[in-house]
């Protein structure tokens, strides 16, 4: 395996030791990072966390004058194994290979450390990596940008990756034409494929928005109806019942705000509520029995639920 191949890099002088956990005594291997520093580290973990370090260290090892010069190819007794990475690249690395009760798992909240995760996860074959990119899409807290990481981890073949970032874009409205440098590395499929995967999301929007059927187990615990025959929506029935028109038209309300980013989180929709409430208002009967808020707190709640469910279904095509 040459150099070039396995991401090892021509040694720097003066190396410094890594801090802890990674600079252990016991320690059976030492991974030095571009900018020379030395991380003592165990085989056994590497091994079990990354089958790019498995086979390496299951194979007689190269002349070591193909790997680093002769004079420095062991320190304290220990190979040195010196990576193309730098010194936080490597930490990354190895944090991801060693049990949470040794190191903290590393922050990899911007765009930059989840670029940085992905490359070191695809090149070093570290699924925990990509699983923690993952996860962070996954949580409540916004990425700024996302489709970058989307283009990313397509050009990586990261399929888990691509998929969480494709629903973390719809948090956000599609900015058509942004020029990210990263579009350099992957196919015009790849952008296709994230507006079509878009545009179906919209679709089921739609569909939960005007389709209510999923509300019926809900309607008698939000007393849709109303006595009030001005009150009655003419356009929206389930169960072949008319129902109150500003409940209703929240719906049609919440599609209009939602269809440019439709996600589940999104959904308190003030300007929707304070819509409904306003609308409620000029009935005699909803104002004086006060429904609005319960029916369109239970209403939104439902609808997040439904349309996350319904979102998680959606297909996004790849190649991988």
């Amino acid at each position: 395996m040459s150099s070039s191949e396995n991401g090892l890099a021509v040694p720097h002088s003066l190396p410094r030791d890594a801090t802890a956990p990674f600079n252990a005594d016991h320690a059976d291997i030492i991974l030095r990072s571009a900018d020379g520093v030395d991380f003592r580290a165990h085989k056994l973990l590497l091994s079990m966390a990354s089958p790019f370090f498995q086979a390496m260290f299951s194979l007689p090892q190269p002349n070591p004058s193909s790997l680093v010069p002769s004079s420095d190819v062991k320190k304290d007794g220990l190979l040195v194994l010196l990576f193309s990475e730098d010194e936080h690249s490597v930490g990354m690395m190895l944090a991801y290979c060693y049990p949470r009760a040794l190191c903290p798992e590393p922050v990899v909240n911007s765009v930059e450390e989840m670029k940085r995760a992905l490359h070191l996860a695809s090149k070093y074959e570290i699924p925990e990596m990509e699983t923690a990119v993952v996860r962070r899409l996954q949580a409540e807290e916004d990425v700024p940008q996302p489709v970058r990481v989307y283009m990313v981890a397509w050009s990586l073949g990261c399929r888990k990756t691509v998929v969480a970032a494709a629903r973390h874009t719809l948090r956000t409205p599609f900015i058509a034409g942004t020029d990210y440098e990263e579009l350099d590395a992957v196919p015009a499929t790849a952008l296709a494929r994230l507006v079509n995967y878009r545009a179906a999301c919209v679709e089921v929007l739609r569909d939960c928005t005007t389709n209510l059927a999923w509300m019926q187990p809900d309607l008698d615990n939000i007393q849709a109806q109303c006595s009030n025959e001005a009150c009655a929506s003419d356009e929206t029935t389930v169960r072949d019942l008319f129902w109150k028109t500003w409940w209703a038209e929240y719906f049609r309300d919440a599609y209009q705000i939602l269809k440019d980013a439709p996600n589940e989180r999104a959904l308190t929709i003030p300007e929707a509520v304070a819509s409904a409430v306003s609308k409620a208002s000029q009935c005699s009967d909803c104002r004086v029995h006060g429904t609005v808020t319960a029916a369109i707190s239970v209403s939104s709640l439902r609808l997040s639920q439904e349309l996350g469910k319904r979102l998680s279904e959606v297909e996004l095509k790849t190649p991988f």
